[in-house]
């Protein structure tokens, strides 16, 4: 039995949105150089029983 929890929304912060938009050849959006703190915050989350796109989801970013 699943327990109802308000969904969280991850937005990175500087450095944490890395992609080919940003930097032409890095691939899809990732947390570039800040995975070191971002992953195991996201890892912790999981352990916690959230579950990425059913109420935990990560939203990167860029600006033009």
């Amino acid at each position: 039995m699943k327990t109802e929890r308000n969904p969280v929304i991850f937005i990175p912060g500087i450095m944490g949105s890395i992609g080919n938009d940003i930097i032409p050849g890095t691939g899809k959006l990732g947390f570039g150089v800040a995975k070191i703190i971002y992953n195991p915050f996201i890892k912790d989350l999981e352990r916690y029983g959230y579950v990425p796109a059913e109420d935990l989801y990560i939203c990167f970013f860029y600006c033009r």
